[in-house]
């Protein structure tokens, strides 16, 4: 049953979900993970299922637009939350993924990120290319 969850929730980050690596100033970085939609009791999901992050409302830009919710997690949370929806993510999501950690790790590496040491040690041993999938992208 929380296979089928994961499933749902890796199904619906794949068309509303966003990841990244981004800058908080000159030496810090944050990963985060994202997802952004109208429909309030999905997002909530996310929060549940996943038991991190937050949610906030985004308000309506035009009078036409509905309201929109957005779970958002960052840091190792983030990291976490995403290696376990990684092997439900299509090719173009999972690439996204494995290139953010690879920019993460290579950041730790030359020394222009400002880190805890515990995340430098638990995204160490993340996979860097091994993947659930085959190379062609079946199951």
């Amino acid at each position: 049953m929380e296979l089928n969850k994961l499933a749902f929730l890796a199904g619906v980050f794949e068309g509303e979900g966003s990841m990244g690596y981004w800058s908080n100033g000159p030496k810090r970085k944050r990963i985060e993970c994202s997802v952004t939609m109208s429909d309030k009791d999905i997002v909530e999901r996310f929060k549940a299922f996943f038991n991190c992050g937050y949610i906030v409302e985004k308000k309506q830009q035009e009078k036409h637009h509905k309201v929109c919710w957005c779970w958002t997690v960052t840091g190792w949370k983030a990291l976490h939350a995403l290696e376990q929806m990684l092997p439900y993510f299509g090719l173009r999501r999972s690439k996204k993924y494995y290139d953010m950690v690879k920019s993460f790790r290579d950041s730790i590496q030359d020394g222009s990120h400002i880190i805890r040491k515990q995340t430098k040690r638990e995204t160490s041993n993340l996979p860097s290319e091994t993947h659930a999938r085959g190379e062609n992208g079946s199951w």
